[in-house]
């Protein structure tokens, strides 16, 4: 879906439009891109985890590239949502979680411990899964 930035559209029963915005402050990022599949299946994870804090949804090339986003990032295409579980389920308890819902199993997990935050995303070349720090 692509939608007006800025603008609070209900996507589903528990989120709006307005969590996934870009959160850069640029004047020419005016859109939010968001895939109804991502959507479905953070409502899917929030029937076991309880209520979910959006971080960092849809980004812009350029707030992407500022917070050290990789090149062919999902958040770029709408796919991908940085999330907290506001009832204090940890980042390793929420991918626990996030891997029985069908398109995040088939998609990226990421754990982000050291930042309290779990990045799920709902891609199709394959799933993907990583813990930050990576640890050599």
């Amino acid at each position: 879906m692509l939608l007006k930035k800025g603008v609070d559209v209900r996507l589903s029963q528990n989120f709006t439009s307005r969590e996934f915005d870009c959160r850069c402050d640029s004047p020419l990022c005016q859109s939010t891109v968001v895939e109804e599949l991502l959507v479905e299946s953070l409502e899917l994870l929030r029937e076991g985890s309880g209520p979910l804090v959006v971080l960092s949804g849809f980004r812009c090339e350029e707030h992407n590239a500022r917070v050290g986003g990789v090149k062919d990032s999902q958040h770029l295409l709408g796919r991908a949502a940085d999330v907290r579980a506001s009832r204090g389920l940890s980042p390793n308890s929420v991918a626990q979680l996030a891997g029985a819902v069908r398109a995040f199993a088939a998609g990226g997990i990421g754990i982000y411990r050291d930042l309290n935050f779990t990045h799920l995303d709902v891609r199709d070349d394959g799933p993907a899964r990583w813990t930050h720090p990576i640890k050599c």
